[in-house]
């Protein structure tokens, strides 16, 4: 039986933009794609046992996950608030795009390893599948190098929120080219990097999936409240930035360029449990 964490082949690239993003990067540097798998609890199954998953899943951490030199890190990303409450994403980093490939093969062969007798291997990869709805999606994004790192985690003892806030680039804009990536580096020098609510602030923009138009801005927070006090912060940062509010207003608008002005928000909620 095949892992059911095994990606869809990828045999074809193309990434909607051209970025100096597709350089290879050292492990010190921040990962170049980002993969996201939307998996799905089946609620109408009687073994929704989230002690059982979580311990399935620790199992599998411990032999195939955390082994996998391929993988940057990993973690699981339950939902409170998105418009699917079923929704459990894992969300994984990597240095290369030929690295998500070589995991998938490295994946199937620690799974060799950790369960040798395939009656067993089928077994257990049977029980953790059991828990999701047979439907998911994977999504893969590039990275952009705007980025505040993350340098406090998640423990069981306390939650670590992801603020989510999915944008949309506008046709009539010019992609994230040069002048897109000054601005966003004017924003996170000026504003993110000096609000201390936000913990961790990472950028992406599409690869593989199903919407070209995406731009994916990732916060972490420590809790709601901090969450509220993050865009209150933000106001007055850029308040300060820009005292003139001419200025102001046209930094806001050269930026607005680039999108359609619709977006989507999503808070999840990291399990510190099994992460890498």
């Amino acid at each position: 039986m095949k892992s059911y964490r095994l990606l869809s082949c990828l045999v074809f690239f193309s990434c909607m933009y051209s970025l100096n993003v597709v350089a290879q990067k050292t492990q010190s540097e921040s990962p170049k794609y980002i993969t996201v798998t939307y998996h799905y609890w089946d609620f109408s199954s009687q073994d929704l046992d989230m002690n059982a998953w979580k311990m399935g899943e620790q199992e599998y951490f411990d032999k195939v996950t955390d082994k996998n030199e391929f993988i940057r890190s990993s973690t699981y990303y339950l939902h409170r608030f998105s418009d699917d409450s079923s929704e459990i994403l894992l969300v994984q980093s990597f240095n290369s795009w030929s690295d998500i490939e070589k995991s998938t093969i490295r994946n199937s062969e620690l799974e060799l390893d950790a369960w040798p007798d395939e009656a067993e291997r089928n077994d257990f990869l049977k029980n953790m599948s059991k828990f999701y709805k047979l439907y998911h999606s994977d999504e893969i994004y590039a990275t952009l190098p705007q980025i505040k790192p993350l340098t406090e985690f998640a423990t069981p003892e306390k939650e670590l929120l992801l603020y989510v806030r999915k944008s949309h680039f506008s046709k009539d804009g010019n992609g994230p080219d040069a002048e897109f990536e000054s601005l966003q580096k004017i924003y996170l020098d000026k504003i993110f990097k000096k609000n201390e609510y936000i913990k961790g602030y990472y950028a992406n923009i599409h690869a593989w999936g199903s919407d070209k138009t995406e731009f994916i801005e990732a916060f972490y927070v420590r809790s709601y409240s901090d969450l509220d006090l993050m865009f209150l912060k933000n106001e007055e940062l850029i308040s300060q930035a820009w005292t003139n509010e001419s200025d102001r207003l046209k930094m806001n608008a050269r930026y607005s360029n680039y999108f359609t002005g619709i977006h989507g928000d999503y808070i999840y909620v990291a399990v510190p449990e099994f992460s890498k």
